[in-house]
């Protein structure tokens, strides 16, 4: 936290990609949902890109201070609407780590484009653009990798459940939504409490954010 008010550039940075990707992320679940015959977010007015309906309050102060790891409001879904429950249940919920990963990709693109056309751009603008691009690179990675986690309420433990045989499933569901949460706060946590010392969320995802970052910029 005391990172971003030493570096008010990165805060806005940060914040500019917190709209943005969050915004991004819940309307992928809703159009997704929407498309696959179940209108209970287009009826909540979720399938818009207006990040006022989407962000939750607590998750972006946890994104803020975190510098990626965060949430925005649950996307309402019921699947008992959908035409093949469980598969299309997979498909909504995936659109979520989906639409984070093609803003990666997007991100790449213009920071490709700008350093190849950018040269006539001031050079203020062209380093205020290039830092966003590859702060939207790098946040979207670690949302996408994030919200696989199979912890209940991130998109991984719906996935899981999804796929698991139906009375493994049940049993998976019932204790994420008892214990997932609180597990999961500790899990984000730990790093701040242990000095970076203990980091299991770090240790899981890191390697894969960094390789992927490596990869696109």
């Amino acid at each position: 936290m005391l990172t971003l008010f030493r570096d008010p550039q990165y805060f806005v940075l940060l914040c500019l990609t917190m709209l943005i990707s969050l915004t991004f992320h819940e309307f992928a679940h809703a159009w997704t949902a929407y498309k696959l015959n179940d209108d209970t977010a287009y009826r909540e007015g979720r399938v818009t890109l207006n990040p006022i309906v989407h962000l939750d309050l607590m998750g972006s102060i946890v994104f803020l201070i975190s510098g990626g790891f965060g949430w925005a409001r649950p996307v309402p879904v019921n699947p008992t609407n959908f035409k093949q429950p469980r598969r299309d249940d997979i498909l909504v919920t995936g659109a979520g780590p989906a639409s984070n990963l093609l803003l990666s990709l997007i991100s790449a693109g213009l920071l490709f484009a700008l350093a190849r056309f950018g040269g006539s751009l001031p050079a203020e603008v062209n380093g205020f653009l290039s830092h966003f691009f590859r702060v939207m690179v790098y946040v979207n990675l670690v949302l996408a990798f994030f919200n696989l986690i199979p912890l209940f309420p991130l998109d991984g433990s719906h996935i899981v459940t999804n796929l698991l045989p139906l009375n493994q499933a049940y049993r998976f569901k019932r204790f994420n939504e008892e214990y997932g949460g609180w597990t999961l706060m500790i899990l984000i946590a730990l790093p701040y409490f242990t000095q970076g010392n203990i980091s299991p969320i770090g240790w899981t995802i890191r390697p894969l954010i960094e390789f992927f970052y490596r990869l696109l910029v």
